[in-house]
């Protein structure tokens, strides 16, 4: 009996152990990918890392939520990853603020990761 319980604690306490992480991911993947999450006079930290595909040097469009769409209203480039989730980027054109989203390029080609010119 005491086998039993010993057992159902330890399994819980790992499901809860586990939660946090189990989460982060979930949180990342589904709700926050591309979230421009801070913005300073540096430039912003946006979720967007390593398991997205994201790498230093590389240029995202920006987008901001309008009504029934997205609007492209800038581009960005990654400066440092931080981690699996985050990374840093400076604007190369537009506008850039919290909350609006940053993704890789539709036309997105892996030996040209240049932004289109303005006309």
């Amino acid at each position: 009996m005491m086998r039993k319980v010993l057992a159902t604690v330890s399994m819980a306490a790992l499901v809860v152990a586990v939660s946090p992480a189990y989460a982060l991911g979930i949180g990342h993947s589904f709700f926050m990918r591309g979230e421009v999450v801070r913005v300073d006079s540096g430039g912003a930290v946006v979720c967007l890392g390593r398991l997205d595909g994201a790498h230093q040097g590389q240029v995202l469009e920006v987008y901001r939520q309008a009504h029934r769409y997205r609007k492209l209203v800038g581009h960005v480039e990654v400066d440092q990853i931080f981690d699996e989730h985050f990374a840093h980027v400076h604007i190369v054109e537009g506008n850039l603020k919290k909350s609006y989203w940053v993704s890789l390029p539709r036309h997105h080609n892996s030996t040209t990761d240049k932004a289109p010119k303005s006309q």
